[in-house]
């Protein structure tokens, strides 16, 4: 920027910061987009001649696309377009929390099914009474040879 020469903002040059702050630029992106006399400005005059811009651009594009989005779910002369259906899905799931349904499906080892709990423990009851019977049969044997 010249030095001494006092930078005025152009309806133009603001309407740049606006959008690119919308966009997430950074200040120093900005600048390189605003120009006086051929040469980008500087962060301190972006910061005292925009500060409303690079505060409220992306307030504002949030704004102008929620406005789009709700005018495109309510539109009745758009009811059965695709348009409105995707924007009406979004709207429910991003702004209701409707979720679209989902469904998980489950199964065992090499997709068998799976086996019920009622099963397991069935399994586990049968190894459980071998298991006793197997060392009373043993402590029998074992007993009936020390006494003889």
């Amino acid at each position: 920027m010249s030095a001494g020469k006092e930078h005025v903002p152009t309806e133009d040059q603001r309407k740049i910061v606006r959008i690119s702050a919308a966009m997430g630029l950074r200040r120093e992106q900005i600048c390189l987009l605003v120009l006086q006399d051929g040469a980008p400005i500087s962060e301190n005059t972006l910061r005292k001649h925009y500060t409303e811009e690079l505060d409220t651009g992306d307030v504002q594009a949030n704004y102008d696309v929620a406005a789009i989005a709700y005018k495109t779910a309510t539109d009745k002369t758009l009811f059965g377009t695709a348009a409105q259906g995707n924007m009406v899905r979004y709207w429910l799931s991003a702004r209701a929390g409707w979720k679209e349904g989902m469904t998980h499906e489950h199964t065992g080892p090499d997709g068998q099914p799976l086996e019920s709990i009622d099963a397991k423990w069935a399994e586990l009851e049968r190894r459980i009474i071998g298991i006793a019977e197997s060392a009373g049969a043993g402590r029998s044997a074992g007993g009936a040879e020390g006494d003889a």
